[in-house]
């Protein structure tokens, strides 16, 4: 073994480099083993020359020291010669071309200049040269071939010229380990090998004149595109690909590569969705197509063994993610596309196995949205608002329990605590409460565009319900309709605007008796006070005027006894102004008959003998009649308003009038003259006829009282023309509105300063919207008037010291 050793790191006898050599041999104590411990032959060791450093054999029975002394006196060399030789060895190997130095001579030439002439510096210099020279003609060989030679081929060129540098680094790092271990790592210099691999990544991918890394980039993209779209494997296309990956790791430049090749997947498989979106999204096939598609990738991944695991994860997630983003679009198409259940579930299931259910439901969330906005936007469609939103909100929901479930099975009993999922009672499917509170923010949202007018037309059509009542369908159904209706109400923050209405709404079915039912009216006003707003139980007291008024119209026929008939026939309803949403100012009284007169007199009179000090106004708009009309045919019982009994009683004297003769009689407005006139001669029962044609009524049409007029029903119900809200109606409203929520701020405002006594204007804010926030939500704005309105009254005042702060005068 010692002479193995020495024989390989001597010179030749022929050659004359060193003069001296010291090989010191350290022999380890042997224990002397039993025969069957001994092995049957030598072992033989060979010494190995590793790439950039000379290792030691595994075996440690042997140690050799290499000791380069001062006391060595080297003999005459032939330093140029030395460098001579090793040039054109360098050469040789640089250029790839058979060298007749071997590299025994190349290694004993370096250590002799290392070692004996001290030229490492000369010898590192020539390496440094040489290893610029080269990747200078890689970097333009790959130049030139990007430009004649396919995207694929020049990556097999790039991967063969790679190939070659690097093993010609291990040649030269092995043959001049000299220099490595004993000049560049004394020195504090690159190693050989670090030396080359920095001049070939500062000039092939750094260099700002070089364009090597994006062909790189160009043809891993090419080979993908041609495998994803034409499903072709090429062994020896991707053998070149995985060894591309290898250099890029060795180079430092994956990471760079995995960001393009990442963001063209995404883009790639975004456009491909574009194309077949319309055929596959939301059906089987779609769960099919994205299976198959990252069952691809990992399959063309395993064939890159290189590729770090990471990588082969995150390319799989931008797969799936790519493709279930673009299949989100369907929330911008129509109804029914957000009602599909059947796609719903596949993409459901599929955003969820995938961890990217939020995409989903947000988008769900916008379809709802956009839907619901256009049907309240739908402004000549008004009338049918509620409908539509009722049957839009019945469909979503029907729709999220048959698509937004799991099975229980599939979800870990662990992932249940704090999660966003509600458990039906029988426990077979899971529901998703994201998407319920995905519809819910949709409707909400929604109201948000078009104010007051939602919240208006909710209270109308629990109107419609509440005048219609149950009818033949059950008890249960008929409260589950009109929470359904309400159900919309909570969406609204005009929450004032409802009340306002219904509150109205209820006042003319009690008075008029279009009510179906007082008890469903006490228990429809106990639900909205306990749920929605206590201030609907105020209306409480409308009922009792009612019942006192029945009381007092009981004394009244009693006690009064008079020639005229019609006492005994009048019913008044004595109100308070302050229980009734009506107001008497715009009530404009008319010219009622003498016998009418009469009664009308005498009960106020009967009504002021316990009350001296209260005044009646009364509301004729709202009053009603039972008039017995004689027809040629029969006699029939006609139920009209008090304004419609006052235009046929002018008939008992007179067979025909003009418009302008009935208006002169009854100094009635022309508002509801004309609609009085209209529902008599115009609408189904017309117990009048208008002489002129045409629906409108004009100053000088007559009309005449229709003797042939005929009814299978004795009794005849012969509706008024409601008055339409006109704009300045509606702005009116609208004002008086407007003037209850200053009212409303103001007060909330001075009972929390009141309270505080001092606060910063932001938690006045926010005090005062948390205060009304049950009967409307108001501006940032709204409150800051209300704010410096409570100043200049001084009820508050600004801190001196701090503007932002204000003080409650007492």
């Amino acid at each position: 073994m010692a002479t193995l050793v020495h024989d390989l790191l001597n010179f030749p006898d022929s050659s004359k480099s060193l003069s001296t050599f010291t090989a010191t041999i350290t022999q380890p104590t042997i224990v002397d083993k039993t025969p069957e411990d001994r092995p049957h032959s030598p072992v033989h060791k060979r010494p190995r020359l590793e790439t950039d450093v000379l290792r030691q054999s595994s075996n440690k029975s042997l140690v050799v020291t290499v000791t380069s002394s001062s006391n060595i006196k080297p003999s005459k060399l032939d330093i140029n010669r030395l460098r001579s030789t090793l040039s054109k060895f360098v050469q040789d190997i640089l250029a790839g071309d058979p060298s007749s130095i071997g590299f025994g001579t190349a290694s004993h030439a370096c250590r002799a200049l290392v070692l004996q002439a001290k030229q490492g510096d000369a010898l590192y210099r020539l390496l440094d040269q040489k290893f610029q020279s080269l990747v200078g003609q890689i970097a333009e060989h790959l130049h030139t071939e990007a430009d004649t030679r396919p995207k694929l081929d020049w990556v097999s060129a790039f991967v063969r010229s790679c190939d070659g540098f690097i093993t010609k680094t291990e040649l030269l790092t092995a043959s001049f380990s000299y220099l490595d271990q004993i000049y560049a790592r004394a020195n504090g210099l690159d190693s050989i090998k670090d030396m080359a691999f920095k001049k070939f990544r500062n000039t092939l991918f750094h260099s700002e004149s070089s364009k090597i890394l994006d062909q790189v980039h160009t043809g891993v993209i090419s080979w993908l595109d041609l495998e994803r779209n034409t499903s072709r494997k090429s062994a020896e296309i991707r053998g070149d690909i995985a060894k591309l990956v290898q250099h890029m790791i060795l180079h430092r430049q994956f990471e760079v590569l995995e960001a393009r090749v990442m963001d063209h997947t995404r883009t790639f498989y975004q456009a491909e969705m574009r194309v077949i979106f319309n055929k596959i999204v939301g059906s089987e096939a779609t769960n099919d197509h994205i299976q198959t598609r990252v069952e691809e990738e990992i399959e063309r991944a395993a064939d890159l063994p290189p590729l770090p695991p990471a990588t082969v994860d995150m390319l799989k997630q931008v797969t799936e993610k790519a493709l279930l983003t673009i299949c989100t679009q369907w929330s911008s198409g129509s109804k029914t596309d957000v009602h599909s259940a059947e796609r719903l579930r596949s993409l459901y299931n599929l955003f969820k196995r995938t961890n990217v259910k939020d995409a989903l439901i947000i988008a769900f969330r916008c379809a709802i949205q956009g839907c619901v906005h256009t049907i309240i936007n739908d402004k000549p469609n008004d009338d049918d608002m509620v409908d539509h939103l009722l049957a839009f909100k019945a469909l979503t929901e029907k729709t999220i329990n048959e698509s937004f479930h799991v099975a229980p099975e599939q979800i870990p009993r662990t992932n249940l605590v704090g999660s966003s999922t509600m458990i039906n009672s029988s426990q077979k499917v899971i529901f998703d409460a994201d998407a319920t509170r995905a519809m819910h923010a949709a409707f909400t949202a929604a109201f948000k565009t078009r104010p007051l007018v939602p919240a208006e037309r909710i209270a109308r059509r629990i109107d419609k319900e509440m005048r219609s009542g149950q009818g033949k369908t059950s008890q249960k159904e008929y409260t589950a309709r009109l929470k359904a209706i309400l159900s919309l109400y909570r969406y609204s923050d005009d929450k004032d605007v409802f009340r306002i209405f219904y509150h109205r709404a209820l006042a003319k079915r009690l008075l008029l008796g279009r009510s179906a039912s007082d008890d469903e009216e006490k228990k429809m006003l106990k639900f909205l006070a306990k749920e929605y707003d206590p201030e609907f139980g105020t209306c409480e007291a409308m009922f009792k005027d009612l019942a006192l008024s029945r009381e007092l119209n009981e004394s009244f026929h009693k006690h009064e006894y008079s020639s005229n008939p019609m006492t005994t026939k009048l019913s008044a309803m004595v109100l308070q102004h302050s229980a009734w949403p009506f107001t008497t100012s715009n009530d404009k009284a008319v010219l009622l008959p003498r016998e009418m007169r009469e009664a009308v007199d005498s009960f106020e009179k009967h009504y002021k003998k316990p009350h001296e000090n209260r005044k009646l106004h009364w509301i004729y708009s709202l009053g009603t009649a039972t008039l017995t009309a004689r027809f040629t045919v029969d006699t029939k019982e006609l139920s009209v308003s008090l304004y419609q009994a006052l235009v046929l009683l002018m008939y008992n004297s007179n067979d025909d009038l003009q418009y302008l003769e009935i208006k002169d009689a009854l100094d009635m407005g022309d508002d509801d003259l004309v609609r009085t006139l209209q529902s008599l001669s115009l609408g189904k029962k017309r117990v009048l006829k208008k002489m002129s044609a045409g629906k409108d009524v004009r100053p000088e049409d007559i009309f005449s009282f229709n003797d042939a007029f005929t009814d299978p029903r004795a009794k005849v119900h012969i509706n008024s023309i409601q008055a339409k809200v006109t704009q300045e109606e509606s702005r009116r409203t609208q004002n008086t509105i407007e003037g209850d929520r200053k009212y409303l701020l103001e007060a909330a405002i001075v009972r929390i300063m009141k309270g505080k006594k001092e606060l910063s204007f932001e938690a006045l804010q926010m005090a005062t919207i948390d205060a009304v926030k049950a009967h409307f939500k108001p501006e940032v704005t709204d409150v800051k008037k209300r704010i410096e309105s409570l100043v200049e009254q001084e009820y508050l005042e600004r801190k001196p010291d701090a503007d932002n702060v204000f003080l409650y005068v007492a």
